[in-house]
């Protein structure tokens, strides 16, 4: 590797990883303030919490890896061009498609990255997240029950609590028990409390100061028993069929499984052949966010890092609405599933080529020029309404 593509490397990196970080952190807040309450107010072990992170974190990073590279492309082209250092480049006989070949071989590293973790990584990271937390559920039956919601975690026990003042402690409890289907019941109870026996993996919802309510069909009539406490023992044993995978837990075989047994039942397969294609669209998107980044950096030579992260969160979207648009489509078979996932790429293809023979000819591009003053008009609105204040 030769010293300039060494150099140009060295300046994609650092914004690269601040973008990823920065990006996974504000997809990931979400995620984050769930498995926060899971620590504090469910009691889970940090291990757990840690665990769930690590298993959804590829999901996340697919999609963060190449908005990255575009923002970090855009960036380190527009330091240089700043600085002046690509009018120095190209003084030396070195072209803009010459400065696209380190760009090329960084944005390739992290295609095989991505597809690493859509074809391997997310599917296995998805489901194994799934099935901790279903896992967790069963040993700790609180996490399952959450107040002001009807939760259905037990089979045949329709649970809603109004309030939750501690972990594993109820009050205002509302419970329709239809494990006898014959006769079924509707508990009341002032407040209730999970009991757990780790050592026989026993779980009872102690209720306290209730009534059940219970109607008797062989005599039509109805029967009302109050209580000072009343025990009900929560079946933990769920069926293993309820961890099911879906599309996004699936490898590229399973989801051609998956294919061929629905064209057997004549049924549509669109969405499942939209997921295998995913798998490659995405990674591809790295290359094509890469070398769309760096002559728009170049052409933003005069806007600054401000504007240039501006830039690259308009493209971002613009890719995204499109994709959206796409798998809308694609969804209601309206189009085949490789137009349907590979629309925004296709687009972004002949855009990025425009937009390298525009900057290698040095042509005016305004689409930047615009974008970039609406940058500036905004953020000097907003300086001078603070500056009011």
């Amino acid at each position: 590797m030769k010293t300039i593509d060494r150099y140009i490397i060295k300046e994609i990196f650092p914004p690269f990883i601040l973008s990823l970080s920065v990006f996974t952190f504000v997809l990931f807040m979400n995620q984050i303030l769930r498995l926060t309450d899971l620590l504090i107010n469910k009691g889970i072990s940090l291990l757990i919490i840690l665990k769930l992170i690590v298993y959804v974190l590829p999901s996340f990073l697919v999609l963060t890896i190449p908005m990255s590279i575009l923002t970090a492309t855009i960036l380190a082209f527009s330091r240089l061009s700043v600085d002046g250092e690509i009018t120095a480049l190209k003084a030396g006989g070195i072209s803009l498609y010459r400065m696209i070949v380190p760009v090329a071989i960084y944005s390739i590293i992290t295609g095989v990255i991505t597809a690493y973790l859509m074809a391997a990584a997310m599917p296995i990271g998805n489901f194994a997240f799934k099935n901790l937390l279903y896992n967790t559920i069963k040993a700790k039956a609180s996490i399952g029950i959450e107040e002001g919601i009807f939760n259905d975690t037990f089979d045949n026990l329709m649970i809603y609590v109004k309030e939750i003042p501690a972990p594993e402690e109820f009050r205002g409890v509302f419970i329709s028990d239809l494990r006898d289907p014959k006769e079924p019941n509707l508990i009341i109870a002032r407040e209730g409390s999970i009991i757990t026996d780790e050592g026989q993996k026993k779980i009872t919802l102690r209720l306290r100061g209730g009534s059940l309510h219970r109607g008797i069909k062989s005599d039509d009539a109805y029967q009302k028993v109050e209580f000072a406490n009343y025990d009900i023992h929560l079946d933990i044993a769920i069926k293993e069929s309820k961890i099911t995978k879906g599309r996004r837990e699936m490898t590229i075989g399973e989801l051609q499984d998956v294919i061929e047994k629905t064209k057997k039942e004549n049924k549509s397969y669109n969405v499942f052949l939209m997921e295998i294609n995913k798998k490659f669209s995405i990674p591809f998107a790295c290359l094509l966010m890469g070398i769309i980044g760096a002559p728009l950096g170049a052409a933003s030579r005069r806007s600054g890092k401000s504007a240039g992260f501006a830039i690259a969160i308009g493209i971002t979207l613009l890719y995204y609405l499109i994709n959206m648009i796409g798998d809308y489509l694609g969804k209601k078979d309206l189009i085949h599933a490789f137009f349907a996932i590979w629309l925004p790429n296709i687009f972004f293809t002949f855009f990025g080529i425009f937009l390298l023979v525009k900057a290698a000819r040095e042509s005016p591009f305004k689409t930047v020029k615009i974008i970039a003053g609406v940058y500036y008009y905004i953020s000097s609105k907003f300086k001078k309404g603070k500056r009011k204040r």
